[in-house]
């Protein structure tokens, strides 16, 4: 398998490449490799993220559903053209930061992928990332990330309410979709050692917290987001077919909260966001084009979060 991602903007431009090999050497092991570079213009500074993966995947059972991936992770992180009087967090990484780790993720997955209703099915993955000197990384931390997702056709409860079946049961790409999801995060520095900002987690865009600006939810230094080393999330979600099986409206709740240290974490900032979606699914030369739009408002807030009610994506899978 490959995929090449070029997404160029004018504050964001983001380039990757993946390659796998999903049965190397007629095996139950894939073996992966990713090149990526994130360029991000922030007001006060810029930061340039050039890096590559190298990992490979044990798959356990025929049906592929269990697996392990241990990888090594490299990365170069460049903060330059700081305004002056950038706080501490930003002006302390000033110039290049080499990272280099390993990291290992068990997941499952029994899902069901229709190229138009999406996935339908149950997913857990679970990550630990260990970057240290012994590991020939600048930088000291352990990190853990934990992502569950499940999502079941509706289409038979609704069938069983109303009279006359109206819903088919039998067309994927027109069946009513129920998505409830949880991440958890964490990460902490090794001997007390400061985490670099630009490795903290962030929430807020579309990809992960609708209704607020990228990476603008949680902690901000001199009004610069520098995310949080704790968070946790849930969604709500429910997505249903307009007369095409190209176009879906999709109901959205969000709701969590990101935190400087998980000690910090707590059920009195919990943020919490409402809105609608629409799902667009094109086929240009023969491939298949996600188009997500969001309007999304936030309902509760904290004094440094930006709202954003109008966010879209490309690409990323609802």
């Amino acid at each position: 398998h490959l995929q090449i991602a070029v997404n160029p903007g004018t504050k964001i431009s983001e380039f990757h490449v993946r390659f796998e090999e999903p049965y190397i050497y007629s095996t139950r092991n894939a073996l992966s490799l990713n090149v990526s570079n994130s360029l991000i213009r922030w007001r006060q500074y810029d930061e340039n993220r050039l890096g590559a993966s190298l990992g490979l995947r044990r798959y356990f059972g025929d049906e592929r559903r269990l697996s392990s991936r241990l990888s090594w992770v490299i990365e170069d992180v460049e903060l330059d053209d700081l305004d002056p009087g950038v706080p501490a967090e930003v002006a302390d990484f000033e110039g290049h930061t080499f990272l280099s780790y390993p990291s290992l993720t068990l997941a499952y997955s029994d899902r069901d992928l229709d190229p138009f209703r999406g996935p339908v099915g149950f997913h857990a993955s679970t990550r630990f990332d260990a970057a240290g000197r012994a590991s020939g990384s600048e930088v000291d931390f352990v990190r853990s990330r934990t992502r569950l997702d499940l999502r079941l056709r509706a289409n038979a409860w609704i069938n069983a309410i109303l009279p006359g079946d109206p819903l088919a049961e039998d067309i994927p790409s027109l069946d009513h979709v129920l998505h409830i999801g949880a991440s958890f995060g964490w990460m902490e520095g090794i001997g007390g050692a400061d985490t670099p900002f630009f490795e903290h987690f962030f929430l807020g865009g579309p990809s992960n917290f609708r209704g607020f600006a990228y990476r603008r939810l949680g902690p901000h230094a001199g009004g610069i987001p520098v995310g949080g080393e704790a968070f946790w999330t849930g969604t709500v979600q429910y997505s249903l077919p307009l007369y095409l099986r190209e176009f879906r409206l999709l109901g959205i709740f969000d709701f969590g909260d990101i935190e400087p240290s998980f000690s910090d974490l707590s059920a009195h900032r919990i943020r919490t966001s409402a809105g609608v979606g629409l799902l667009l699914r094109l086929r240009l030369m023969g491939a298949d084009v996600p188009v997500n739009l969001y309007w999304v408002e936030a309902l509760r807030k904290e004094p440094d979060d930006r709202e954003k009610f109008f966010g879209f994506s490309l690409g990323y899978e609802f």
